[in-house]
């Protein structure tokens, strides 16, 4: 099973709240949220077993430039990847390197953009209307909790179980939510 993952947001206002204020906020979000939906299609396309997922990496960080955008995890966070990709019992946050892929892997690429000034996830806030947010729950075949691996970035459940993290990007409003990001998933 291959899926994929996207994460937009607002750019950063006043203490750090990401939020919208105007109908140019609104459509560039919805620009970078195409962005996200599309680049991880693209890779999930192009995955072959025996790639390495620093191979399937190089795939996004072309892709990002090609649409006028850069990777927000390597932008904010200096992220040693353009894309975060997690394989099996890696939750999420995995690096990219010299992991193959093989038949059966189940893989989450998830892909954080920036375009223009807006950028990927906020935490902890009073939700409001006009803030961005993402919703980004774990799945876990055996596991209860995740930890966080050596790397500092991924976060993995124990050997041998099934993670996956799924994620959409929202607006909060007084009525119902604007979802910016679709989950394609594919088996």
């Amino acid at each position: 099973m291959i899926r994929n993952r996207q994460s937009i947001s607002a750019k950063k206002l006043e203490d750090e709240d990401m939020t919208i204020e105007t109908r140019r906020d609104l459509d560039a979000l919805k620009r970078v949220g195409a962005i996200v939906s599309s680049v991880p299609a693209t890779m999930l396309d192009r995955i072959e077993p025996g790639m390495t997922t620093a191979e399937l990496d190089d795939i996004g960080g072309r892709l990002l430039p090609d649409h006028g955008a850069r990777s927000a995890p390597q932008v904010m966070y200096r992220f040693p990847g353009a894309t975060c990709i997690s394989i099996n019992e890696q939750a999420a946050h995995g690096i990219p390197g010299s992991r193959r892929i093989n038949p059966g892997d189940l893989v989450n690429v998830e892909v954080s953009a920036e375009l223009d000034g807006f950028y990927g996830p906020i935490d902890r806030r009073v939700l409001r209307d006009g803030m961005v947010i993402a919703i980004e729950p774990f799945l876990s075949t055996k596991s209860t909790q995740v930890y966080e691996t050596d790397d500092g970035w991924t976060l993995a459940a124990d050997s041998g179980n099934l993670s996956a993290q799924y994620q959409h990007t929202l607006i909060v409003t007084r009525g119902a939510p604007i979802i910016l990001t679709s989950i394609l998933t594919r088996h």
